[in-house]
């Protein structure tokens, strides 16, 4: 419910609500959302990952469904140098790990059994099979 998260200001709200290299803030209703939304985030190697939420939706399930995604894609590219260049060049990769983890935009509870079968989906998508 809209009541977990405190009514403070934006900065000091994500403040309070982030560890480091990850955490979540509540956008207010009015640009670019008509709703208020949750942001839940988390850096990795220099580049930001960003999931928007409905206020009712499991923000402990949606911080594992991001951490699955950036595991992946991590994954999926092959030089460690240029790896943000190439995640942002392969939008078809990335738009693939997506589609495997966020049907149509839904985040799923998933166990380590669903997830394996997600990440033979995706590579046989991009083998071509």
């Amino acid at each position: 419910p809209a009541s977990l998260l405190p009514s403070l200001p934006l900065s000091a709200e994500s403040f309070l609500l982030s560890s480091g290299d990850k955490g979540l803030f509540r956008l207010y209703p009015g640009d670019p959302f008509s709703t208020a939304k949750v942001v839940i985030w988390q850096i990795s190697d220099g580049c930001a990952y960003v999931l928007v939420c409905e206020l009712d939706e499991n923000r402990l399930q949606a911080e594992s469904v991001l951490s699955q995604i950036i595991r992946v894609v991590q994954e999926s590219v092959t030089s460690h140098e240029q790896k943000n260049a190439e995640i942002m060049l392969k939008a078809e990769k990335l738009t693939a790990i997506l589609q495997e983890f966020l049907p149509c935009g839904q985040i799923l509870f998933m166990n380590h059994k669903v997830i394996a079968q997600c990440e033979r989906q995706f590579e046989r998508l991009l083998s071509g099979k």
